[in-house]
């Protein structure tokens, strides 16, 4: 009679939903039925219906099993799919009552008892406390693979079943109301604890307990595949197949299978791109990521909040600094990497060019089954940058830009089209800070055309944009903010207006040396050229299309342009008498614009004055003053000359 009065109260204790039932009974009632669950615990024998109901199963499944010390029940816990209901119901008391208090799971309390000393020494037992602190420091320096193993395991089966975790059950019953009640639910338990995670990253679970217990449980399934139900199903023969050696826990299986994407069955590949995407927005969900950081994020990013992909751009903006350590440097890298293979691994893209991408991009890429857009759309928006409506798309491709200028992996297209050339010509070259992107230009004569082609693409998106500029930006910082501080980046404003002031006197000669150089390059291609380009597009499809197509990158359209200059459009013949002059302002001999007149200019400039080629402008006003005297420019170049 006291046994089945004991085992009624214990069931009022865990099966109710609220706490306040278990605190109603009496402080030495409660030490009553805590000494039955302690002798069920430790010896299922203790209970004789739960001997009763599983005295089958047991014979079957734990033979060999020595009764005692809590081994037959964890030994029927193992073992659960396969159990009869009525054992399985009675397993499943006592494993909701070792969830509120470890003391009741005597196996793994034992393999924990050192652990709980160690790093939970203040935490009391009952209401999962225990558990809980011991799972948060599980991947703490000297914590004992035995209890870690124990306490995963008690992981894996909470989220196949949410029934057995009470604090769950009482955090979150009225947004489980809505998952049981779906159609899908069909008495699966899985199917609650992804019903929350979809509510969580959908926004529909309000701030609180169940939120934050949601999040929790998110956070375990991007630290392990055994802890994300959906993947775990839909990669177990993939697993095997390919990550069989890998074992589990930090991340280590998701990356392999990451790592062999194409090789994926299509059912894994399209659950495990779905993943990648929901667990780009936090840094949270980005385990290896996190666990390498944790310094930089203390350091850089303390005060930042979580979520919305806060965290990861402020690692990314800081991994510039001297001692931004090594470990968390990989990660940064090799999460941007990752989140240039498809714009939707970049979270904080994603959501604010989602109406942009529909406009402009809609059609650009289809992936089906978890295929990746390899940068199809990112290019996309790069190359559409002036359409996009969106400032805060605008910023955030801009970001993006600034990734592909730093590390030319993170331009996916043409990190594939310059691999051979990479290997060739720049094999010694250490990625970043755009290295390779100016080796490859070192070698632009020698490089294949589609490794050319793809870095002059490139190029043009820097000239738009000073940010995309880094050793300009660096060294004309203090230039930007004496001359031009007024003036709005983008379009390559901020470069005219350094161009403009080159002759001031408190104009730096690094800035100077920057800036003279980009002018310089601009003469080999017409498209360097932003505002150029756009004013005169039509008149070179028209008038200069055959030698656009030569891509010679020796002055051909601009000789072109100058040859048709009566038929230009106006706006035309404005930025190409602006080019002109800026290529007199910047004189040097054998330049590509300039060459023509060099004879002109060493009689009638630099005879008497050998050192006027040294101050910017000073060349361009001497031709401007001897115009008639000029011999060898024709009679077209003088005109454009005398326009510029």
């Amino acid at each position: 009679m006291l046994l089945r009065l004991v085992r009624c109260l214990r069931g009022c204790c865990h099966f109710c939903m609220h706490r306040e039932d278990k605190d109603k009974l009496s402080k030495a009632c409660k030490a009553e039925v805590y000494k039955v669950q302690m002798a069920v615990a430790t010896d299922y024998r203790a209970d004789p219906e739960m001997a009763a109901l599983c005295k089958a199963d047991i014979e079957q499944y734990c033979k060999g099993v020595k009764d005692g010390g809590g081994r037959v029940t964890a030994c029927l816990r193992s073992t659960r799919a396969q159990l009869k209901s009525e054992c399985a119901e009675a397993v499943f008391r006592q494993e909701l009552e070792a969830d509120e208090d470890l003391r009741l799971n005597i196996v793994v309390y034992r393999k924990c008892l050192s652990d709980k000393k160690r790093f939970c020494p203040d935490v009391a037992p009952g209401s999962s406390r225990a558990r809980d602190c011991l799972v948060s420091a599980r991947h703490e320096d000297g914590f004992s693979p035995a209890c870690r193993d124990e306490l995963e395991a008690m992981i894996e089966a909470r989220v196949h079943d949410f029934r057995i975790d009470a604090r769950l059950r009482r955090a979150c019953k009225d947004q489980m109301q809505d998952c049981v009640g779906m159609d899908i639910y069909e008495g699966d338990e899985t199917i609650v604890n992804i019903c929350l995670q979809d509510n969580l990253a959908q926004g529909l679970i309000p701030d609180g307990a169940c939120k934050n217990m949601v999040y929790e449980y998110q956070q375990l399934a991007a630290q392990d595949i055994r802890f994300d139900v959906p993947l775990a199903d839909a990669c177990h023969d993939d697993r095997q197949k390919l990550c069989g050696n890998v074992p589990p826990g930090s991340a280590r299986v998701i990356r392999c299978l990451q790592t062999q994407r194409e090789k994926l069955s299509s059912h894994c590949r399209a659950e495990m791109f779905n993943e990648e995407v929901r667990f780009s927005e936090n840094i949270d969900f980005q385990f290896p990521m996190k666990q390498a950081c944790l310094t930089e994020m203390d350091r850089y990013c303390k005060d930042v909040p979580h979520g919305q992909g806060r965290v990861i751009r402020c690692l990314q903006g800081n991994k510039g600094q001297k001692d931004f350590g090594k470990t968390c440097l990989k990660e940064i890298t090799s999460y941007e990497q990752k989140s240039s293979q498809d714009y939707r691994f970049n979270f904080r893209l994603a959501s604010q060019c989602k109406v942009d991408i529909k406009g402009l991009c809609s059609g650009i890429c289809k992936p089906e089954q978890g295929q990746v857009c390899g940068g199809t759309v990112l290019r996309c928006l790069t190359e559409k940058s002036d359409q996009i409506t969106s400032e805060s798309c605008r910023k955030e491709v801009l970001y993006f830009e600034k990734m592909e200028v730093s590390n030319f992996n993170n331009d996916v297209i043409l990190a594939a089209t310059c691999r051979a050339d990479v290997d060739k010509f720049c094999k010694d070259v250490e990625p970043g800070e755009g290295r390779v992107h100016a080796c490859l230009r070192e070698h632009r004569r020698e490089v294949s055309d589609g490794c050319r082609r793809e870095e002059m693409i490139l190029e043009q998106q820097e000239a738009e944009h000073i940010e995309l500029r880094p050793n300009l930006l660096k060294s004309c910082a203090d230039e930007r903010q004496a001359f031009c501080s007024d003036v709005a980046p983008g379009s390559a404003r901020v470069f005219r207006c350094l161009a403009e002031k080159l002759a001031d006197p408190d104009f730096g000669p690094k800035c100077r040396y920057e800036v003279i150089a980009k002018l310089q390059r601009r003469q080999a291609n017409w498209k360097l050229d932003p505002m150029l380009r756009r004013a005169c597009r039509s008149d070179v499809d028209a008038l200069c299309k055959s030698e656009d197509a030569q891509a010679s990158e020796s002055g051909e359209v601009y000789r072109c342009l100058v040859h048709n200059y009566d038929d230009l459009d106006l706006n035309c013949k404005k930025e190409l008498g602006r080019a002109v002059h800026m290529a007199f302002f910047i004189w040097s001999p054998n330049s590509i614009m300039t060459r023509e007149c060099d004879v002109d200019v060493q009689r009638v400039c630099l005879q008497d004055r050998p050192n006027m080629d040294r101050i910017p402008g000073q060349v361009g006003t001497c031709l401007a003053d001897v115009m008639e005297q000029l011999q060898a420019a024709e009679a077209t170049s003088r005109k454009v000359v005398k326009e510029a």
